[in-house]
């Protein structure tokens, strides 16, 4: 998967490369790009605080899905990290085996410049 954003900087842009995974913190990866049907940004907010947040929601072909679970299964207690080429998007210990193939990323401080970069992620996701 390859993003790429022209900044402010006519020579220079924001690259975002890389194929997406899940992997354990031994280095065993359990979820890879074929397994994602979709991933997007979106705007949610917070119904006790009135705060927006960003999240980016991804989800798992059927196949996917089995595999996410078998992963959150067998680490439970443990972390896991979701990675776009050597960027780490996310690091989570697991409360509770996940079977319903969807997986959140939630930003919290979220502002439109930064959503725009979680935009970007989700592209290079679903690339």
């Amino acid at each position: 998967a390859l993003v790429t954003e022209p900044t402010d900087d006519p020579n220079d842009t924001i690259v975002i490369a890389g194929d997406f995974s899940i992997k354990d913190t031994d280095g065993k990866t359990w979820i890879e790009d074929a397994d994602v049907k979709d991933a997007k940004a979106v705007w949610e907010t917070d119904d006790t605080t009135g705060e927006k947040y960003g999240v980016i929601y991804i989800d798992f072909t059927e196949g996917g899905a089995e595999k996410f679970r078998e992963a959150t299964e067998q680490n439970l207690g443990k972390e896991l990290q979701m990675w776009v080429g050597a960027m780490l998007l996310e690091s989570a210990v697991v409360n509770a085996v996940i079977e319903n193939g969807e997986a959140c990323v939630y930003i919290y401080g979220c502002d439109d410049e930064r959503f725009e970069e979680l935009e970007k992620i989700a592209a290079a996701i679903r690339a």
